[in-house]
């Protein structure tokens, strides 16, 4: 059985599913962000540690994973550990970008919280020892990794190089259960490959140049700051990069129709269990859609709900749904949130394809 929880955590992204599997436990946390800390903070408190837990990341935005911290610190006071974790396969570069949003988007009460959550970035991509998790996997886009553009395979080559055994593909299942058994507990992500595409040179090299010790430094900060604006002034670039949809399967597979007692007895919990989180990622560019469609076509019957592209924000963000069979869709936003999502348009959208809306507003 698989039971999703939504918390109402205002404007963010955290969503929790627990599968209950040969009378065990087994949990999978999709991101941990808010800009309503203290409600997150309230619902992190609730969550028993004792449950084998994984933790994916969508990508590095504030809303999505800053309190990914306190809720390593949840799990330490409990004596335990997050099995998982999984992320996306970022070059170096694009750990700058993501620490400069989130200096850029900081304030003078932000501002030792946003340099914590800077280094924890930091350290994870950079493989200091890290004892806050049982296993780190970074999860590559099998497009990309077949790629024959030149500019592409440099970029692959260096990812490969640097992350070496920790890579997974995203064409891979990801197993959350540790038994083997005729059903299991998957999960299946999707990276978008244009995250790979080459930075203009004088970008990468002013990237280089930043070190983690200069987000530190009041005089650097400013100058980041401007390097940042100046870079997404003139660059289109894609951050939010990582979808995950999880179900149940068949020894590692989508569920094949078999024979009638075995339908009768699963055939409910395996069509109740599919369900897709899709971070930020804006679906607007059809021909990405037709690839997200073809890289989940034998999971499209079991995927029936999903969280909505990027908290709804904007009709831009929600042309088009690359999933055949979904009857709800959910957003996480507070009341009256500065980003004034969900937009109306993203609204009426869901309503002409019969999708059933669920915004989980905080109180």
């Amino acid at each position: 059985m698989i039971k999703r929880i939504i918390p109402k955590i205002g404007q963010g992204c955290c969503v929790e599913q627990i599968a209950y599997m040969n009378c065990e436990k087994y949990r999978i946390l999709y991101d941990c962000g808010s800009d309503n800390r203290n409600l997150l903070k309230g619902y992190i408190d609730t969550l028993d540690a004792k449950v084998q837990t994984t933790l994916v990341i969508s990508h590095l935005h504030k809303d999505h994973i800053n309190e990914v911290q306190y809720l390593i610190e949840h799990f330490k006071k409990k004596k335990e550990k997050i099995k998982r974790l999984f992320l996306p396969a970022y070059h170096p570069d694009m750990i700058v970008i993501f620490a400069a949003s989130i200096l850029a988007a900081s304030t003078n009460e932000t501002l030792k919280n946003d340099m914590d959550l800077i280094k924890f970035i930091y350290n994870l991509y950079s493989f200091e020892k890290n004892k806050d998790f049982e296993e780190i996997y970074f999860v590559l886009s099998s497009n990309s990794a077949e790629s024959n553009d030149q500019s592409t395979g440099r970029i692959i080559s260096e990812i490969k190089n640097h992350y070496k055994e920790r890579l997974v593909y995203d064409e891979e299942f990801q197993g959350i259960t540790d038994f083997p058994n005729d059903i299991n507990w998957v999960v299946k992500f999707w990276v978008d490959p244009n995250i790979y595409s080459l930075l203009p040179q004088e970008c990468s090299e002013q990237l280089k140049n930043i070190t983690l010790s200069d987000f530190a430094n009041e005089e650097k900060q400013n100058e980041i700051k401007k390097i940042y604006d100046n870079l997404i002034k003139t660059n289109d670039f894609n951050l939010t990069s990582m979808i995950m949809a999880s179900y149940l399967t068949t020894n590692g597979g989508p569920l094949i129709l078999g024979p009638f007692p075995f339908l009768f007895c699963r055939l409910h919990d395996f069509l109740s269990s599919g369900f897709v989180c899709t971070g930020d990622y804006p679906f607007k560019k059809k021909e990405i859609g037709k690839d997200i469609h073809k890289h989940y076509l034998e999971e499209q019957t079991l995927i029936f709900e999903m969280m909505l592209p990027h908290h709804g924000s904007g009709n831009n963000y929600c042309k088009f749904i690359p999933f055949d069979f979904i009857k709800k869709a959910y957003a996480q936003n507070g009341k009256d949130n500065k980003h004034k999502h969900p937009n109306r348009q993203v609204i009426e959208f869901l309503e002409e394809l019969g999708i059933e809306f669920v915004n989980v507003q905080n109180p």
